[in-house]
C-alpha cells in the first residue's frame, strides 16, 4: 500500500531489491542465478538464447536445467530434438542423459 502512495520505492518481495530495468541487468541477474543452479533462471536463459538465434547455447542451458529437474527444460529439449535439432548436433545418448533420473518420463 505504501508503495502505491509513493512513500516507498518498489522492491522485489523476495530479495527486496529494486526492479531491474534494462535487458543487460536482467540477463546479468539470470546468469548469476543460473550459476547458483536456479532451474527457472537457467531455463529462461535458454529461451533468451533461442530467441537471439544461439541454438547451441540454448541447448546447453536447457540441458543443465533438465539435469537439475526442470520439466519445462525437458519438454523444450524434446521439442528441439523432435524438430531436427535446429543447429544442435544430434546425439540421442546426450539427449536422454538428463532424463535418466526421471524414470516416469521414459514410460
Amino acid at each position: 500500500m505504501r508503495e502505491l502512495e509513493g512513500r516507498l520505492q518498489r522492491t522485489c518481495p523476495f530479495c527486496r531489491q529494486t526492479p531491474l530495468i534494462s535487458y543487460e541487468e536482467i540477463k546479468k541477474n539470470y546468469v548469476t542465478r543460473a550459476e547458483a543452479n536456479d532451474t527457472r533462471a537457467t531455463t529462461q536463459l535458454g529461451g533468451r538464447c533461442m530467441l537471439e538465434g544461439d541454438d547451441c547455447a540454448a541447448f546447453e542451458y536447457y540441458t543443465k536445467a533438465a539435469g537439475l529437474g526442470d520439466i519445462i527444460a525437458h519438454h523444450t529439449l524434446a521439442t528441439i530434438f523432435y524438430r531436427g535439432g535446429q543447429g544442435v548436433e544430434k546425439d540421442k545418448k546426450k539427449f536422454f542423459a538428463p532424463a535418466a533420473g526421471h524414470d516416469w518420463l521414459m514410460r
